[in-house]
């Protein structure tokens, strides 16, 4: 809130790569991608002043790269990324990549095998299909004023027994009855 008050943003952006080291969440659920998510949301929904009546645009750059030696990203965390965007109200969405596949290069695309961009990977398509679909759906997001943010908690298993997963922060469960 301090920072808003005295720097004064005209947008709010933060990055948040959580794919980039395996899999850390309990379940397999991206919660510390969603706590990122909904912080920065909280904050420019906020405003300068914090009492939410002048919010500012929000945004988020999206994983384009994997660790050297590492797995490349899936096409359902790509769109993870996305979708998470569009559901958190986001209206940026920015590309975080480096376009070289060079031997000293510790993040690679995963947009480009080899060097330079003239190799596209098949996560080229994907990104490309994504940024159209965000195309097409922006003029409607765009409008939509975000209020709240309501998960159903997924479940995981320890040894024999199923729990819920964390609730993210920002968020509450959600209920059919203020639906």
């Amino acid at each position: 809130q301090n920072y808003m008050a005295v720097a004064k943003p005209d947008m709010l952006s933060f990055d948040h790569y959580v794919f980039a080291f395996g899999d850390p969440w309990e379940g397999g659920s991206p919660t510390p991608l969603y706590s990122s998510m909904g912080k920065y949301r909280t904050a420019a929904l906020g405003g300068h002043n914090g009492d939410s009546t002048k919010p500012i645009p929000y945004g988020m750059w999206t994983q384009m790269f994997r660790v050297a030696g590492g797995a490349t990203l899936s096409e359902s965390e790509m769109s993870l990324q996305y979708g998470a965007a569009w559901v958190y109200g986001y209206t940026s969405l920015h590309a975080f990549r480096y376009s070289s596949e060079d031997p000293g290069n510790a993040l690679p695309s995963v947009l480009f095998a080899g060097p330079n961009d003239t190799n596209p990977t098949p996560l080229f398509d994907t990104v490309a299909s994504l940024n159209r679909q965000t195309q097409n759906l922006a003029p409607a997001l765009l409008r939509l004023k975000s209020t709240s943010l309501q998960f159903v908690r997924g479940l995981h298993k320890e040894g024999i027994f199923n729990f819920s997963n964390d609730l993210h922060q920002y968020t509450t469960s959600w209920n059919a009855a203020t639906d």
